[in-house]
């Protein structure tokens, strides 16, 4: 499974079709696992790149020796995935808490999110 490292945190994802990306954000004490478990990966890999990743803490990613769990560390998560990838800008989809965090984001890199 591709990984990239976030300041020492290892967060791995998951990548599923071709098309424009699509990030699909679990919620707390999930994984990106699920989206495919419950048929979302499936039906939306058929228009998007879909892109899964487990946040820090989560599924195969590492937890953070520091214990930091803020929403700018879970935003940073994704963001790192999507330079690991060259991808410039990205359709994001969640629930929970997190995908909140990411559109807050949109205000320091709106050509982002």
């Amino acid at each position: 499974m591709p990984h990239v490292d976030n300041r020492g945190v290892r967060i791995t994802y998951r990548l599923y079709g071709e098309g424009e990306p699509l990030v699909l954000i679990h919620g707390w004490s999930c994984e990106g696992r699920y989206w495919d478990e419950f048929g979302y990966t499936t039906k939306l890999s058929a228009e998007y790149k879909v892109i899964a990743p487990d946040l820090r803490g989560h599924g195969d990613s590492e937890t953070p020796e520091d214990g930091d769990f803020t929403d700018r560390a879970f935003v940073s998560d994704v963001i790192a995935v999507l330079d690991d990838l060259a991808i410039d800008s990205a359709h994001v989809f969640g629930g929970n808490r997190d995908a909140p965090a990411l559109t807050d984001q949109q205000t320091e890199q709106s050509s982002l999110i």
